[in-house]
């Protein structure tokens, strides 16, 4: 079973790299199909209300619907992943992460109607969260707020539809309460911006002592650094005095999405023992390209210690965090370009 949750995880990553995110949102949706249709099949057939000569289709139903709700939120999982960054988003990926390994451990637990409909209001969410931002081209928080409204709506649809099943008649109300508790910690989770602004997602970032446009690439300018120094997740520039720090970031969005991504500058203060937003820079963001939107920022008189931008919508989900340390040196090092 872990090796089975590492391949899945490896195998939606590849999948998001390589594929059209527009194919992997309709594979997707083919998973949400399959699922309504296993739960419909599931408590039809325990009624009698479907021929018994299946019962060899019913036998391997459970390991469907798990394998169709795992996939629902593992596909749709790799769009958190990259649209946000841990240190901000860490609860949330987390509760996925926990959840998706209790559906390959206690896959039994899919038997009680309880907890296939919050499983299965979860991952219509989770979703139809992705898929509206992207269809529609915003990232107004209205959708997400219908995302969840139309997952309700299917689990309360399959709840009519099966009224006569008894296992559902007689755990309605338990059943509707636990697709509502689902919608509400999704809300909260979402508002606290412990949800990442999906589907935007860093393709790249670091600093650098000098970022300027080529015609339609981009020029970054950075110290070289050993196969040790790369191995660092917090690398360190040295800055004369008078120099700039630039932070560049490549951002995916959809074709004809229009927002404003937001660069904020915290610089640590040891008095204080906490992190300070020094200043907060934007840039228009236009989507479509698959590689990335590209912009920067920066920012003089750089006080030399711990810094981090937090790359962010205006509305403060963050997309990624650029950590970086700042050295005071005499003279400008040696430095190398690279075209972007």
């Amino acid at each position: 079973m872990p090796a089975l949750i590492i391949w899945g995880f490896f195998y939606h990553y590849i999948t998001f790299k390589l594929i059209p995110i527009t194919d992997v949102l309709y594979l997707v949706f083919g998973y949400l199909a399959l699922a309504t249709l296993t739960i419909i099949f599931v408590h039809l057939y325990d009624e009698q209300f479907i021929t018994q000569k299946l019962r060899y289709v019913r036998l391997f139903a459970p390991l469907l619907l798990q394998f169709t709700i795992g996939s629902m939120i593992g596909g749709v999982f790799i769009f958190y992943w990259f649209s946000g960054s841990i240190l901000v988003s860490w609860p949330f990926i987390t509760f996925i992460v926990v959840l998706l390994v209790g559906l390959e451990f206690y896959k039994h637990y899919l038997e009680n109607p309880i907890v296939q409909f919050a499983l299965y209001s979860l991952a219509a969410f989770l979703l139809f969260a992705v898929a509206l931002p992207f269809f529609f081209t915003s990232i107004n928080p209205l959708l997400f707020i219908t995302a969840g409204c139309i997952s309700l709506a299917l689990a309360f649809a399959l709840i009519w539809l099966l009224k006569k099943s008894q296992a559902i008649a007689i755990r309605k109300h338990r059943i509707i309460i636990a697709c509502v508790f689902v919608f509400a910690v999704m809300n909260v989770f979402y508002f606290y911006n412990f949800i990442p602004p999906v589907p935007l997602s860093i393709r790249d970032a670091g600093v650098y002592h000098n970022v300027s446009k080529s015609g339609s690439d981009y020029v970054v300018e950075f110290e070289p650094r050993s196969f040790w120094q790369r191995l660092s997740l917090i690398p360190t520039i040295h800055l004369a005095s008078g120099e700039q720090a630039f932070v560049f970031t490549s951002i995916y969005s959809p074709s004809d999405l229009d927002t404003d991504i937001v660069h904020d500058w915290q610089y640590f203060d040891p008095a204080q023992n906490k992190w300070i937003s020094e200043s907060k820079v934007s840039f228009h963001l236009i989507g479509g390209r698959q590689d990335g939107y590209r912009g920067y920022s920066y920012k003089t008189n750089v006080t030399p210690g711990k810094w981090r931008v937090y790359t962010e919508t205006p509305r403060g989900q963050v997309l990624g965090v650029s950590e970086f340390k700042v050295a005071s040196v005499n003279l400008p090092p040696a430095l190398q370009q690279e075209t972007k």
